[in-house]
């Protein structure tokens, strides 16, 4: 499954049609389900990550959550 796909996916910018074949891939054995889960994981992390903590920006300097899941070694 290619990250970008999983990515829109997660974040909900999927067609039906994208989310069907996600959906199938996650089905077609538990292998996909953890990574899926694994994926779904990072971006509810970076989610929280790029709210800021303090007024002092804490995060500036921080990559932001589709550069990190897109470029994210396997």
């Amino acid at each position: 499954m290619e990250d970008n796909l999983l990515y829109k996916y997660i974040s909900g910018e999927a067609s039906e049609t994208e989310k069907k074949e996600v959906t199938e891939w996650i089905q077609e054995s538990p292998e996909h389900l953890h990574e899926y889960l694994t994926q779904r994981k990072l971006y509810n992390i970076a989610l929280w990550q790029d709210t800021p903590i303090d007024k002092n920006n804490a995060n500036k300097g921080k990559p932001p959550i589709k550069y990190v899941l897109q470029n994210r070694k396997n």
